[in-house]
């Protein structure tokens, strides 16, 4: 409908299994792609080479080493994985990009809604500080700008 998906939904991790006191697998914290999305986005010499790489892993062809190129394909690589909001703060295009988020038709509990935000520009898109931490600072901490 108007060149929009529709009934999507992301669904990451989701195997059902039992709760493990010994678990053996590793967090992973930070992925190689990224590593190498951060070389190309820096400007090394092997820019190109890095971007390759991500791409060459899911036969995708190569592309030139752009701005808009690479932080496209930092938002395909690392989708869902927490990272593109402070891609979008260091690029300097949060404000931009989150107050595009208007009127977004969604459906929660069989229920239709419109989903909207806007991006708060007293707080230059930091999160709060949770009070408990700014209480055992001993007064070294101070709230964030905007959320006091």
């Amino acid at each position: 409908m108007n060149g929009q998906p529709e009934n999507m939904s992301v669904s990451l991790y989701n195997a059902p299994s039992d709760f493990m006191l010994n678990i053996t697998q590793e967090t992973v914290l930070l992925r190689f792609a990224d590593v190498l999305l951060m070389g190309a986005e820096l400007g090394s010499s092997k820019s190109q080479e890095y971007l390759d790489m991500v791409r060459s892993r899911v036969n995708l062809h190569s592309i030139p080493v752009t701005s808009e190129n690479i932080k496209s394909e930092r938002r395909f690589e690392l989708a869902f994985e927490g990272i593109h909001y402070y891609d979008l703060l260091r690029w300097g295009d949060a404000e931009t990009e989150i107050n595009k988020l208007k009127n977004i038709p969604v459906k929660n509990q069989n229920q239709n809604a419109l989903y909207s935000t806007t991006f708060r520009t007293e707080t230059n898109g930091f999160l709060p500080i949770p009070n408990s931490q700014i209480l055992l600072s001993d007064g070294v901490l101070k709230q964030n700008a905007g959320w006091e």
